[in-house]
């Protein structure tokens, strides 16, 4: 399984500062200002992808109809309110795709009365950040929702996970400074973060202080809190699956860039040239490079699949025509 060593935040910190000595610059940069940085890169990086290559960003939700309801709310991790399509769940049929139209659309699909079984089409309303089915649906239908994730902000790791004991308690291999039991910190509420992925999995509620002789954290079977920022606070580090080599880190955020090559190298780059820049030194070769690396942001699919696309030239691509064509008479 591939190292996550080069996706830690604390590494890329750590690449930018030995980035920033080797141009004389002093290294000393304050993590709250390296963290801007890196995050402010990652937003860049994550619209060129979005516009490009939206494919290491894309994943899906459902919602249930209601009664006399056609509006819907996008998911608030929505990048840009961009949703790329819906789709029906039939239990007995499968998925059926709902059309993507246009609001010009919506007084010729709307029904005065009525509800039907499958919508024909969808629009969004942007400003709203809503979608809206038509003809109205009826109640209790599967929507599935594809669309475009935003991705958490990074925050540095507060320590790996070293043995998973019970349910609630976890061994790191070292007690963040920002882990505390204090309910008005933010240090209190801690993310369980996939070590591999990147992803998160879920938050829970410190119960009390971090023993920092043992390096064990506690955590409240019974949160005092019920949700941060609208994701749900958990209370078992088994249901989640919380595992050894998985991170802990200010929650709900991830310590973890969760896209590789050549993401990290232009979040870097990025963070690197704004360092420079507010530092007073030369930037035009840090931003030479930084444009090569849009390049590769923007091509993150070229070639891939290349041998399963169809010729021209092929038969397959025109097969009513090949059939008209005359045989090929060899000379004898």
């Amino acid at each position: 399984m591939a190292s996550s060593k080069r996706l830690i935040v604390d590494n890329l910190m750590a690449e930018i500062r030995r980035m920033s000595s080797e141009q004389n610059i002093d290294g000393s940069i304050a993590d709250e200002l390296l963290l801007d940085c890196l995050n402010r890169a990652q937003d860049e990086a994550s619209m060129l992808l979005g516009r490009h290559y939206p494919a290491p960003l894309i994943t899906y939700t459902t919602f249930v109809t209601t009664a006399n309801e056609c509006e819907y709310d996008i998911p608030e991790d929505c990048l840009e309110g961009r949703v790329q399509k819906l789709e029906y769940i039939d239990g007995s049929s499968g998925p059926r795709d709902i059309d993507r139209c246009n609001y010009f659309d919506n007084s010729d699909l709307e029904l005065s009365s009525g509800q039907t079984s499958c919508p024909l089409g969808w629009f969004e309303l942007g400003y709203d950040r809503k979608v809206r089915l038509l003809p109205q649906p009826q109640a209790g239908l599967t929507i599935r929702v594809w669309y475009l994730r935003e991705l958490p902000a990074m925050v540095v790791s507060q320590g790996k996970i070293l043995d998973v004991i019970d349910a609630t308690s976890v061994e790191l291999d070292a007690i963040g400074d920002a882990i505390t039991q204090s309910k008005d910190e933010e240090g209190s509420v801690l993310s369980i973060i996939d070590g591999q992925t990147g992803l998160l999995k879920g938050v829970l509620q410190v119960a009390s202080t971090p023993d920092e002789v043992t390096n064990i954290v506690t955590f409240k079977s019974s949160p005092t809190i019920t949700a941060v920022d609208n994701v749900t606070i958990d209370s078992s580090l088994t249901t989640i699956g919380a595992n050894t080599g998985d991170y802990v880190c200010v929650g709900p955020n991830s310590c973890l860039c969760q896209i590789r090559q050549p993401f990290t190298s232009y979040m870097i780059q990025y963070a690197f040239a704004l360092i420079q820049q507010v530092n007073g030194a030369d930037v035009q070769m840090a931003y030479a490079a930084l444009n090569r690396l849009e390049k590769f942001i923007k091509t993150m699919d070229k070639g891939k699949a290349a041998n399963l696309r169809v010729t021209q030239n092929s038969h397959a691509y025109h097969p009513n025509a090949s059939l008209n064509w005359p045989p090929r008479i060899r000379n004898t």
